[in-house]
């Protein structure tokens, strides 16, 4: 991936007075024809950064945006990182730009909708039975399925997901900090004896 830079302007004391930024992969296009002739890749957003208030000056993959999505935010591509930063922060001394705040709770319908539907399987019930009275690693489960469904392609990672999302409301008993970290593992989780167990009550129903 890369940060996309476009119009960047600076002012005579090289301050960044207007810009904005997307992060961008690169996808594979083959020709529809079904030969090799014509095959390219196409710059696809992955997630628009915002307006551009700060560049590190030595890394280009590393700048202070305010993100639509996430609000005042620092960005290291090389680490595929995201931290809040403060309006006061040193590096937007003499920026002149108003800081808006993050939508909250954009994404009410379409977690209301979601969770409505997998109610209506035997999902939530075996769920529900499978951790017993460990509320926590329910609530930790049932935020990353919501994630990985409807963060729509976006590389926001689930705590961050969960902080812009009406679940923070109800999945109360989850750490942002814990499910950020522990994203690769529900990734890479293998067939365990549980994730098996699981899998047998499930089809039952």
């Amino acid at each position: 991936m890369i940060i996309n830079y476009r119009n960047i302007v600076r002012n005579d004391d090289n301050i960044i007075i207007s810009g904005s930024a997307s992060l961008v992969k690169n996808a594979y296009k083959p020709n529809p024809k079904g030969n090799h002739k014509g095959n390219h890749s196409k710059r696809v957003v992955v997630e628009r950064l915002g307006k551009v208030l700060w560049i590190d000056p030595d890394d280009r993959m590393k700048g202070i945006f305010n993100s639509p999505k996430r609000g005042l935010v620092h960005y290291d591509l090389s680490l595929d990182l995201f931290t809040d930063v403060s309006p006061s922060d040193e590096r937007l001394a003499g920026t002149k730009v108003h800081i808006s705040e993050p939508s909250i709770h954009t994404n009410f319908g379409n977690s209301y909708l979601f969770f409505s539907e997998l109610s209506r399987t035997p999902f939530m019930s075996v769920l529900r039975k499978s951790f017993g009275e460990n509320t926590s690693l329910y609530q930790k489960v049932l935020a990353h399925v919501a994630h990985d469904c409807l963060r729509n392609g976006a590389a926001i990672k689930c705590g961050d997901f969960l902080k812009r999302d009406v679940l923070s409301c109800i999945l109360s008993d989850v750490s942002y900090s814990a499910l950020n970290c522990d994203s690769p593992y529900f990734r890479r989780c293998p067939m365990t004896i549980s994730r098996c167990a699981f899998s047998k009550r499930f089809w039952r129903k």
